[in-house]
């Protein structure tokens, strides 16, 4: 078993090495599963009609699972917010949550949940009158990576990790978050998430998932996605397929060039359109930092190395090389390749995590990994170390062959990630400049700025999160000409 310090208040399971945690502003898939008694639960079905659905996915064996389970939280919000006529829920109800617990182990049984083996930490049916399904695909369409795992969805399918709240604190949570999550009458096209690339070399894919968020459908060409940088327009693009259905989605791709770091605005144009505010984004991107000759690509494991795994590709889009996952024995372990490079190219390095941690291990008591990308002339063209989420991407322009220049920012780390109230932000600033930070949230509003003058070297930012609702946001370094953007999450 990993991740000892999960002990406390998860359980991992055996889930397979595919599945990575869902990250909030995630678009959720649909399921189907069947309870106990036989009733048939679909997803979507409830979202249409104005639910928010609270899913609990745990296993029979789990101690926190049943620690949850038995303090009677979703018990609570169940019987409180629960539908109409629901067995056990208040007459006095505000008929706007479902609550669906998941057994999500599939070597569980019936006589798991009635508390019947030596396995099971007790009778999870006597007394709970919210529905009990007993399939583990649902954990998997999910991406569950630990129990218990508490997702909250909302009706435009947007799911976020709430946790083991209180049913206050989820209440509390689903009506702030309620009227974003919503629909209109009549024609509404919204842009859910940024799903494109962060940095550019020359030219990026700017990628989002476009949502028909009202009740009007939308033909094919009816949504334009219009780019803009610096006020100027630098690319444009239309959905290829008609979102007749509230809700429904379109990933929507548009090539634009760049030349340096930035941040671009994206807006979604729908004629008619009665909600403007959900229609833009601003998305930080960085740039690709320059270097000459082969690189030399110094890969150190951490604790879980056999979750580890990369691919080197060209501007075509072409694999060169990969490598991974590797085995137990090669933890804390540095590996050494040599990146081959042909001129005038861009390159792409993509390190990911099936767990969803990056190299970050210390959180559970190892030893973090890191990644250095040295070009032949010995400048660092690239490098991080700890927790990057399930995938990390540096880009390397190798057409510039003089007039080299060093990332100014490196030894990124954040910790914890995620966060409740408090985490810090640790870098270094090479050479001396202006050094400015953004904490901007998932639809591109800079919701914290800092900054730290004119400075060098080590630095140490405390990143406050009290007044925050939970989600994923951006971390945007700027010192001098250069640019990095990390992500973290705020769970509350």
């Amino acid at each position: 078993m990993k991740k000892l310090l999960f002990s406390l208040s998860l359980c991992i399971g055996f889930l397979g090495s595919s599945n990575a945690q869902m990250p909030d502003g995630t678009f959720c898939p649909d399921f189907t599963g069947t309870d106990l008694n036989g009733n048939v639960h679909n997803l979507y079905t409830y979202l249409d009609q104005g639910y928010t659905v609270v899913v609990d996915v745990s296993a029979t064996w789990c101690g926190p699972c049943w620690s949850y389970h038995t303090g009677g939280a979703l018990e609570d919000l169940w019987v409180n917010h629960g539908p109409t006529g629901g067995t056990g829920v208040s007459a006095s109800t505000t008929n706007d949550v479902i609550v669906l617990w998941i057994e999500g182990d599939n070597s569980t049984g019936l006589a798991d949940l009635q508390g019947s083996t030596a396995s099971s930490q007790g009778d999870w049916i006597t007394g709970t009158n919210f529905p009990i399904i007993d399939d583990g695909s649902i954990a998997s369409t999910l991406g569950i990576a630990y129990y218990p795992t508490i997702y909250t969805i909302y009706p435009d399918r947007y799911v976020e990790e709430s946790g083991q709240q209180s049913a206050t604190a989820h209440y509390s949570n689903i009506t702030s978050n309620a009227g974003s999550h919503t629909g209109s009458a009549g024609v509404d096209a919204s842009i859910f998430n940024y799903s494109g690339e962060t940095v550019a070399c020359g030219s990026l894919n700017v990628e989002v998932l476009v949502q028909n968020k009202g009740t009007q459908a939308l033909a094919a060409g009816d949504i334009t996605v219009n780019v803009t940088s610096g006020g100027s327009n630098i690319g444009s693009a239309t959905n290829s397929t008609a979102l007749s259905t509230q809700y429904s989605t379109e990933t929507i791709t548009v090539p634009v060039s760049l030349s340096s770091a930035g941040t671009i605005t994206i807006e979604a144009v729908a004629s008619g359109d009665v909600n403007a505010g959900n229609n833009s984004l601003n998305q930080a991107i960085g740039f690709a930092t320059p270097g000459t000759g082969d690189i030399s690509f110094v890969l150190t494991l951490d604790n879980y190395p056999t979750e580890t795994t990369w691919d080197y590709k060209n501007s075509a889009g072409s694999t060169v090389q990969s490598g991974g996952p590797y085995t137990a024995n090669d933890a804390n372990t540095a590996q050494t390749y040599t990146l081959p490079v042909a001129s005038n190219d861009c390159y792409t390095l993509t390190l990911y995590d099936t767990y969803g941690d990056g190299l970050g291990s210390a959180q559970w008591g190892g030893t973090d990994g890191d990644w250095t990308l040295t070009d032949a002339t010995g400048s660092v063209v690239a490098s991080g170390a700890g927790d990057f989420g399930a995938e990390n991407t540096d880009k390397m322009d190798m057409s510039v062959a003089t007039g080299l220049t060093e990332n100014g920012i490196n030894e990124l780390s954040i910790y914890p990630n995620p966060f409740n109230n408090v985490a810090t932000l640790s870098f270094n600033v090479i050479g001396t400049e202006r050094t400015s930070i953004e904490l901007i949230n998932a639809i591109g509003q800079t919701v914290q700025a800092i900054d730290l003058g004119i400075v060098t070297g080590a630095q140490l930012v405390e990143l406050n999160a009290l007044e925050l609702p939970s989600g994923f946001y951006l971390v945007n370094i700027k010192s001098g000409a250069n640019n990095v953007v990390s992500r973290v999450t705020v769970n509350k």
